[in-house]
């Protein structure tokens, strides 16, 4: 059964406050990057992997709230993982938070040529960034091992991978190949 969606026109028009990490490896901090901007998201479901899209100007650039621009140099983060913070006004005022994880893959740059700056010529220019979500790792691994639980309640490792949804179960019938 299809669930309809009405989305509020006031949530479209009202500016949605965000807010960027990245990190290198899963284990150290969180790092925000003020100027790398979200400017596209989407969710998606199995088989459909979550992507997003980012920019980010390098050169001289002067941004909100700033009184004079500072040189940002281009970002070297493929492969680094982004969290993606939007702040959603609903029309009683109520502020919620949709966080947002994935690795950044994809590259482009716009050139913009070299600019003085501080007596200097430096490069400028604006980054394009398309991270996909954390399932996208999954297609990279191969998995060959499962942790099961045993009727004891205990856990044991086995190796092989499990399948779900199977040939003999009725949602392979609906659609659900992952089998």
């Amino acid at each position: 059964m299809a669930t309809a969606l009405t989305v509020n026109t006031q949530l479209l028009q009202q500016p949605v406050r965000q807010r960027v990490y990245l990190r290198q490896r899963w284990g150290v901090e969180w790092q925000e990057m003020p100027g790398l901007f979200c400017t596209s998201l989407r969710g998606a479901v199995a088989p459909t992997i979550p992507q997003a899209e980012f920019h980010w100007l390098y050169g001289p650039v002067q941004l909100p709230g700033e009184t004079v621009p500072t040189y940002r140099a281009p970002l070297e983060v493929l492969g680094w993982y982004v969290k993606t913070e939007l702040d959603i006004t609903a029309a009683d005022g109520s502020v919620s938070t949709t966080k947002n994880y994935g690795v950044i893959w994809e590259e482009d740059r716009e050139r913009r040529g070299r600019q003085m700056f501080g007596g200097e010529l430096t490069q400028s220019g604006q980054q394009h960034l398309v991270a996909f979500g954390l399932e996208f790792l999954y297609r990279r691994q191969r998995v060959d091992r499962a942790i099961i639980e045993k009727l004891d309640g205990s856990e044991a490792t086995i190796r092989r991978g499990l399948a779900f949804n199977g040939p003999n179960l009725v949602d392979r019938d609906r659609g659900n190949r992952s089998g």
